[in-house]
């Protein structure tokens, strides 16, 4: 059976990230389950070019590409939220769109029988005041002046579907227009500008079951085991080879570019996405979770030698507690006397 619902990518790359390949192991993630899916891919004029020099699989993948107009002076990045704000008026039809940063773990024909208008999934899978970092948040709404409402969800835009009428079309002609403004004031996220033209538009979004944004590093685990789509959040060039999830790594994006989607070793990861994590992983929550968040974590990461000799500091003076504690209690005589006297 033919799914009437496109499939929509936005893709504005070089040679200098790897988001082409991204975009090839989620096509054809989704062509693996979903055979008969209508791939649109929505491209700038330059990166078509590159897409033809390249010569890779993605003319035996996508159904159906489209070449928009972007502004001149427009880097690579709002180059593809300029595209990604005006899809509604790009592409003809009731669509999905996805970000290149996923994985199709199972069938997506579904996506037909929904009956919203527009709908995606809550960001980090939470409601407003489970959202981390509050901080930011509060940021994002104070500068995209949209309010915070404790039942309210702050949507992610990797996953949309959108039907083509006109309170969809409305909806994106204001998300372009407040990105447009919120970009002047240094505000190049997509989401903020989404989540007011959600208010603007009455809150015309509704929520999509996480498992079709199934966010793996924000809370998405409960949604891993039914998931349609796995969104892994990468930056487009990872270089992070303790990501616990395999398809964030480099080297796997390297395996595309150098022997293309069906290598070996490629297929046998995409059999099984679900599963497609490395041998040294741990399920972590509560204050564990919130210290992989911290500062401390970023340190640790980003200067390695610094904080070494802090945790150094923190063992010395954990140990010296622990003395005084002992000695509180009477406990650290007790043990000289017995090992001296």
């Amino acid at each position: 059976m033919n799914v009437k619902t496109k499939f929509v990518y936005v893709l504005v790359c070089n040679k200098s990230g790897f988001y082409l390949e991204q975009f090839i192991i989620s096509a054809y993630s989704l062509l693996q389950h979903t055979p008969s899916a209508h791939v649109c891919l929505v491209v700038d004029e330059q990166t078509a070019l590159y897409i033809n020099e390249r010569k890779t699989d993605v003319e035996n993948i996508i159904s159906e590409l489209i070449v928009s107009d972007t502004p001149n002076n427009y880097n690579n990045m709002r180059k593809s939220r300029y595209i990604k704000t005006n899809l509604r008026k790009i592409v003809k039809g009731d669509f999905l769109f996805i970000d290149t940063d996923t994985v199709i773990c199972d069938d997506l024909s579904g996506i037909d029988n929904l009956a919203f208008d527009i709908a995606s999934v809550p960001d980090q899978h939470v409601k407003i005041p489970s959202f981390h970092p509050q901080s930011s948040l509060k940021n994002w709404s104070k500068i995209a002046e949209f309010e915070l409402k404790p039942d309210n969800f702050y949507f992610n835009s990797g996953v949309i579907y959108c039907k083509d009428n006109q309170k969809t079309s409305d909806f994106y002609t204001e998300w372009y227009k407040q990105w447009e403004l919120n970009d002047s004031k240094g505000l190049s996220y997509d989401q903020p500008s989404f989540a007011k033209a959600n208010e603007v538009c009455g809150y015309l979004m509704r929520e999509l079951d996480g498992i079709w944004n199934c966010q793996i590093v924000e809370n998405g685990l409960k949604y891993l085991n039914e998931s349609k789509i796995v969104h892994y959040f990468s930056s487009g060039a990872s270089s992070n080879k303790q990501s616990a999830y395999l398809f964030y790594n480099e080297d796997v994006y390297k395996l595309v570019r150098e022997k293309g989607i069906m290598c070996d070793e490629l297929q046998q990861l995409l059999k099984k996405p679900r599963a497609a994590f490395g041998e040294d992983c741990k399920v972590i929550t509560g204050e564990d979770s919130q210290y992989l968040l911290s500062i401390a974590n970023v340190m640790y990461k980003s200067h390695p030698f610094i904080f070494k000799v802090f945790e150094q500091f923190s063992y010395s003076y954990l140990r010296l507690l622990r003395c005084a504690d002992m000695i509180r209690k009477g406990s650290f005589l007790d043990k000289v006397k017995s090992k001296y006297f």
